[in-house]
C-alpha cells in the first residue's frame, strides 16, 4: 500500500507542477497570453471570462490538489479541465476552427498541435492513474478500519 501512496503522490505532484507552470507562464507574460487568447476563434463575449478563468482555475486546482481533504475533487476537476483542453485540441486537429493560435504559456507554446495532444493525453493518463490509486488507497483504508 505504501508504494501506491507514493506513486499517487508523485502523480499529484506532476499535476501540481503542470498547473503552476501553466498558470504562472500565462500570468507572467500576460500581454502575450491576452493577445493569443483574444485571437482565438471563440465568441467575443467569452474571451474576457476565459482570460481570467483559465489561469485562476489552474491555480485553484493546484491549491485543492495540495490539500488532502479536497484532493479527490481536485483530481476530478483536473481531469475535466484537461478534457476541455484536449477537446479543443481535437477540434483544432479536425480543422474545426479557421485560425488556431495557441494561448498556452512558456514551453507549451512551442509544441505543435499533435505534440500538444499527446502531452495532454499523457497528463490525462496521469490524472486517471492518480484517481484510481486514490480510490484503491481509500478502499483499502476502509477495509483495514473495519
Amino acid at each position: 500500500m505504501k508504494t501506491k501512496a507514493i506513486v499517487q503522490e508523485a502523480l499529484v505532484c506532476l499535476l501540481i507542477l503542470l498547473f503552476v507552470y501553466a498558470s504562472l507562464s500565462k500570468l507572467l507574460d500576460f500581454h502575450e497570453y491576452r493577445k493569443q487568447l483574444y485571437n482565438q476563434a471563440f465568441p467575443a463575449m467569452f474571451k474576457p471570462v476565459l482570460l481570467w478563468a483559465i489561469p485562476v482555475s489552474e491555480l485553484v486546482l493546484t491549491l485543492l490538489l495540495i490539500l488532502q481533504v479536497t484532493r479527490t475533487w481536485a483530481l476530478y476537476g483536473s481531469l475535466l479541465l484537461l478534457l476541455l483542453f484536449t477537446g479543443y485540441i481535437m477540434l483544432v486537429k479536425l480543422n474545426f476552427y479557421h485560425r488556431v493560435p495557441c494561448s498556452c504559456g512558456g514551453v507549451l507554446r512551442s509544441l505543435n498541435w499533435t505534440q500538444h495532444l499527446v502531452f495532454n493525453l499523457c497528463f490525462m493518463a496521469v490524472t486517471v492513474g492518480a484517481i484510481l490509486l486514490r480510490r484503491k488507497t481509500f478502499n483499502h483504508l476502509k477495509i483495514v478500519k473495519s
